[in-house]
């Protein structure tokens, strides 16, 4: 038998499969059913959960689900858990505003509460500091930077250098 050379690495090629077939509702459905069809016609439980990366429990879970309710079962129902508070779209209005200075929307940095209150004003949707943080950061991919109280790296003022040596506080001035 003649042994294929792949010019791709075999491993990068089976997770960009993995990835593809997962893509979509219907296309996750079509994978189900194939895996089923293929132990209908012979192939192990065993042999299919090594080849496909699928716990042989998951696969004689769709082979229930497909001989009891027919293959339409094997569709996928919706999404488990809360639904979001923010739209795709509203999200990606914020991340346009988040990448825009945040002087051009009256606030002096964007941090979980000026986007909070951003998100409030603009889609009536309350949101805590904590939650605005994980969306920056999590959804956005957008990192938290936090104001220093460091003097500048560049040339700063004698008072500036005083200020910042004495060790006092915004509170003590």
């Amino acid at each position: 038998m003649k042994v294929r050379s792949y010019k791709t690495d075999i491993e990068k090629l089976k997770e960009a499969g993995s990835s593809f077939v997962r893509q979509s509702a219907e296309t996750k459905m079509i994978y189900r059913a194939t895996i089923v069809n293929m132990y209908l016609n012979g192939i192990s439980t065993k042999s299919l959960s090594e080849a496909c990366g699928e716990s042989p429990a998951t696969i004689n879970l769709w082979v229930k689900l497909a001989d009891e309710q027919g293959f339409q079962a094997l569709k996928l129902s919706a999404p488990p858990g809360r639904p979001r508070r923010l739209s795709e779209s509203q999200l990606d209005a914020l991340r346009e505003a988040m990448l825009s200075p945040p002087e051009t929307h009256n606030y002096a940095l964007w941090d979980g509460k000026s986007v909070a209150d951003y998100i409030n004003k603009q889609f009536n949707v309350s949101l805590s500091t904590r939650q605005c943080q994980r969306l920056i950061k999590e959804k956005l991919n957008l990192s938290l930077t936090r104001p220093k109280d460091q003097p500048s790296k560049g040339k700063s003022t004698s008072e500036e250098m005083e200020y910042h040596s004495a060790g006092e506080s915004h509170a003590e001035r």
